[in-house]
């Protein structure tokens, strides 16, 4: 919140200092004039700042992926992120953003393996 608080604040002085010629879009992350940040110049941003902190190279669209994996494996409802995702169906969430890792192939093995075996609770 303390960054959040800081970039608002920031943002307030650049929206005076520009005064009339400040564009209101309602968007958090703006260039200085208030116009909405351009895509490419995003994705080179966030390329520069992984390389920069010694990162494997990835995507920025990747880090969506990575989301939807991890909010489905950590058991938010698909619902619930595919709402976050901005999708209009959870059926797109489900076959297009959600990845089966490792770890829950083999929660499914164990869980399976407990069910022929007769245990009664999950392992």
């Amino acid at each position: 919140m303390t960054i959040l608080r800081a970039h608002r604040r920031a943002q307030l002085e650049e929206r005076l200092a520009w005064g009339e010629a400040w564009t209101e879009t309602g968007y958090l992350f703006v260039q200085e004039d208030g116009t909405p940040l351009k895509p490419d110049a995003v994705t080179r941003a966030f390329e520069a700042h992984t390389v920069a902190a010694g990162l494997p190279r990835r995507r920025l669209h990747d880090l969506r992926h990575s989301h939807a994996t991890l909010g489905l494996a950590a058991g938010i409802p698909t619902k619930v992120m595919s709402e976050r995702l901005g999708h209009a169906r959870t059926a797109i969430t489900e076959d297009l953003y959600s990845h089966v890792t490792k770890t829950m192939q083999e929660d499914a093995a164990a869980t399976l393996g407990s069910l022929v075996l007769g245990s009664v609770t999950n392992p």
